[in-house]
């Protein structure tokens, strides 16, 4: 079965809106100061080379810093699957149709009944609901909807009793997760969503990383929270220089985000976007494969970004 997009770029930024927003400029003029997408890509593709090498022959991945094995598992599939990748996707040479088969293989014996992954943590846990929702998506295979119905259950029991995950990244997955897990099973429960929009509206500390979760819960682009959120985007020093200790690669993936689907073409967020980036595409990966993942993810952004630009 094909994919539920009708055209490939809509795969590329498939969380929180399904859609890159992007200003209209002439088909193929390229932003001023931006890397160029090819450059972008390549990153991009280095990063997805290393998380296929790093595959078990069992489809995981091996435990990381804070990351369990499940964990680094869901978020490998996170980054496959956020590649456009899908384990319907008949594409002779590339080896990540097989990889994302392998890793939801396993995924599905780490599931139980009730849907909680074994052994996960809860943002772990998160990662893995909005992954399995992400591989239904982009494969359109009807076989995952009962993983996915699992997973969705039990995230909506892991909430709190105010509808939050507990903490400021937790409810920024649990919206992803649960968006992508009601469009997959057709599920009309938006209270959820409205709840975890209104416990993020309120995280003023959550600048901008929460901005593409409110959009995932339903808040509007010109809301003024979207607005201050992005005045915030890529302005800790730390934000233009991966080579900084202070540099966070899951605030990279989650500001880049930000930018790409709710930033005014001109804006200073989106010139501060493309530098972020650029210093990103010309540095040193780091060295761990966690790292690695969520700089990927803010790659792909970019470059889907990137690429709608020239190509509208």
């Amino acid at each position: 079965m094909g994919s539920r997009f009708t055209s490939w770029p809509g795969i590329l930024l498939v969380l929180a809106v399904l859609a890159v927003l992007v200003p209209a400029l002439p088909r193929g003029v390229a932003a001023q100061d931006a890397a160029p997408p090819k450059r972008i890509h390549e990153a991009y593709k280095a990063e997805l080379a290393a998380l296929a090498a790093a595959q078990r022959k069992d489809g995981s991945w091996a435990a990381e810093g804070d990351y369990t094995s499940p964990g680094m598992t869901a978020l490998a599939l996170v980054a496959l699957t956020h590649s456009g990748a899908h384990h319907k996707l008949i594409n002779p040479g590339d080896p990540a149709p097989a990889a994302v088969q392998r890793d939801l293989d396993h995924l599905a014996k780490l599931q139980d009944p009730r849907g909680r992954l074994r052994g996960a943590r809860l943002e772990e846990e998160l990662l893995g609901t909005l992954a399995i929702a992400t591989a239904s998506l982009n494969s359109g295979d009807k076989a995952l909807d009962p993983m996915v119905e699992r997973a969705l259950e039990r995230t909506l029991a892991l909430r709190r009793k105010d509808g939050s995950f507990g903490s400021r990244r937790a409810n920024i997955l649990g919206a992803f997760a649960l968006q992508l897990s009601f469009i997959v099973t057709n599920a009309k429960r938006r209270e959820a969503l409205d709840i975890l929009g209104d416990v993020l509206g309120r995280d003023a500390s959550a600048l901008p990383e929460r901005t593409s979760a409110l959009l995932s819960c339903g808040v509007e682009r010109d809301d003024p929270r979207v607005r201050a959120d992005l005045e915030h985007a890529f302005k800790i020093p730390a934000d233009l220089d991966p080579a900084d200790k202070k540099w966070d690669p899951v605030r990279f993936w989650l500001s880049c985000l930000a930018v790409a689907n709710a930033a005014d073409p001109g804006s200073a967020a989106e010139r501060d976007f493309r530098k972020a980036v650029a210093a990103v595409v010309d540095a040193k990966p780091p060295p761990g494969l966690k790292e690695r993942l969520f700089r990927a993810l803010g790659l792909r952004v970019a470059f889907a970004y990137e690429f709608a630009l020239v190509n509208k």
